[in-house]
This record gives structure tokens, sequence and C-alpha cells, in this order.
């Protein structure tokens, strides 16, 4: 009887350096890999914006993320116009498309590469547009 609990003793004296080795194997893996320098991020709010599309309305809160600080403010300035060219592109994305993640994500790059021109066209570099996100979507079917 006293070998089947010396052996397992063993055994889970075994298991557990096994995970102590496991577990300092994998902090310093995660230490070199905070070692990294990420690229900072800025982000500009657009505002609330509201637009009706075939079978409803929808209501977002976008935000701009900007590889650069001068991207944002650049952002910030033509807001107004961006809110505006917010509400009319939505009107192409049907309310049930937007239920989708297909639909959403094509709302994103739409609006992203709007947003980039907007930028190009008020000379600024449209490479520092990273994407258009939305703190809140929500759609409001009419019937």
């Amino acid at each position: 009887m006293s070998d089947k609990i010396l052996t397992a003793v063993i055994a889970s004296l075994v298991l557990v350096l096994l995970l102590l080795i496991y577990g300092i194997a994998t902090l310093g893996s995660s230490e070199r890999s905070n070692d990294r320098v990420l690229p900072e991020r800025h982000h500009a709010s657009i505002g609330q914006v509201v637009f009706r599309s075939e079978g409803g309305m929808t209501r977002i809160n976008p935000a701009v993320a900007c590889a650069t600080r001068d991207a944002c403010e650049l952002v910030d300035r033509i807001a107004a116009q961006i809110k505006q060219d917010i509400q009319a592109l939505g009107g192409a994305h049907p309310v049930s498309a937007l239920e989708t993640t297909e639909g959403k994500q094509r709302l994103q790059t739409a609006l992203t590469t709007h947003v980039q021109q907007l930028v190009q066209r008020n000379t600024g570099d449209p490479s520092k547009i990273v994407t258009v996100f939305f703190d809140e979507i929500v759609s409001t079917t009419i019937d």
C-alpha cells in the first residue's frame, strides 16, 4: 500500500515541477513580448450621427483611429464635414445589412476610405488614418 502512495506522491511532484517549468517559460516569453514598442494610436471622436436608410434609421458614434496626433487634429477640424458625409453615405447601407457583421464591416470600410479621401483633400496624409470604428451602432427598423 505504501508503494502506491509513494508513487502517487512522486507523480504529483513531477506534475507540479513540470507546471512550474512551463509557467516560468511562459512568463519569460511574455516579458520579451512586452519589450516590443507598439505604435502609438490617437483617436478623434466625430460625435453621434443618425442616418436614414432602407428599412429604418441607424445611430452610430463613430471615432477615427489615427497613427499621428496631427492626423487626428485634422480630423477634428473637418469633423462637421465628416459627420455630414457619414449621414449621406449611411443611407446606402440598409438597416437589415447593418444587423450582420459583414454589413457593419462594409460600412466601416466605406467610412474609413471616405475619411482617408477627405484627409487627403485637406492636405493630410491619408495613410495616417488607421480606421473608423463605432463606439455604438443602433439600428431601428420601421415597418
